[in-house]
């Protein structure tokens, strides 16, 4: 492919999709002024994982709400999750809140090596109703088992988290949790949330066991988690009632570490 063309093309959507193998990405943008170097906006950084995106899959981003700066050229690009960043300088573009077109670009190849390529422009209005009807029907479907290992290593690695470790004790303290879903069981709303909370508290110190429970005559769940902590602790707060800080702080950090998922915090409790 030639590089960028003379005039930047008007766009306020990107759709990004992954047709690679076996790979993980987020849609990404790079600046024409220094690709290699300089990103104008870049998917992963965003809390959440809302544009994480499997093989066979696509996201589209809407640049007004990411907050894409206008007249600012750039390429249509990908971050690769544990691989090589894919750009396309065949053509450039920028972001204007009054057009409808959207950029579609599409990432080929394995995990170190592929391309990303750009593959022309479409009118998005034409896909609102899809979406929709897609969005839907996404939420009732099974959650791919590579997407919930690949959010699972983005809780444990992403920055601003409590990274603090327990150390083992002898005598661990037990605790009750319980969270609440606006969701069936089994959704993947539901199934995503429960597995990032557990991720994000077994990498500080608690063994996990849960159960879901489907609550009657309505359609949200409720997920129990059996919680035995492994570090140093104030004993004497357990036994008198009180969740000790270390504790505590890991429990509100998994339901903050969730909250795309729309958890309930139900309370944390003591138990033997």
């Amino acid at each position: 492919m030639s590089d960028v063309t003379a005039q930047p093309l008007k766009i306020k959507y990107y759709q990004c999709t992954n047709s690679g193998i076996g790979i993980l990405i987020y849609p990404q943008l790079r600046a024409v002024s220094d690709p290699d170097h300089t990103i104008v906006w870049d998917g992963r950084k965003v809390k959440g994982y809302d544009y994480l995106i499997g093989v066979g899959n696509s996201v589209i981003v809407n640049l007004q709400v990411v907050g894409v700066p206008e007249n600012t050229p750039f390429y249509l690009s990908e971050n690769t999750v544990f691989g090589i960043d894919q750009y396309d300088k065949s053509q450039a573009f920028v972001f204007d809140p009054n057009s409808i077109s959207m950029a579609i670009g599409e990432r080929y190849g394995p995990v170190d090596g592929g391309s990303l390529v750009f593959q022309g422009t479409r009118d998005y209005q034409t896909l609102e109703i899809e979406d929709a009807r897609l969005a839907a029907k996404n939420e009732a479907s099974p959650l791919n088992p590579t997407i919930i290992s690949a959010i699972a290593f983005e809780v444990l690695t992403k920055p601003g988290g409590d990274d603090e470790v327990a150390d083992a004790q002898s005598n661990p303290l037990r605790f009750l949790a319980k969270v609440g879903w606006p969701f069936a069981a089994g959704t993947a709303s539901v199934v995503l949330g429960v597995t990032i909370m557990s991720h994000f508290l077994s990498a500080r110190g608690l063994n996990i066991e849960y159960e879901n429970t489907v609550n009657t005559g309505q359609n949200t769940s409720t997920t129990t988690f059996r919680l035995r902590f492994e570090g140093a602790a104030d004993s004497e707060l357990a036994a008198n009632g009180s969740v000790p800080a270390q504790v505590k702080k890991a429990w509100e950090g998994a339901i903050k570490a969730a909250s795309k998922c729309h958890p309930k915090d139900l309370g944390i409790e003591p138990t033997k």
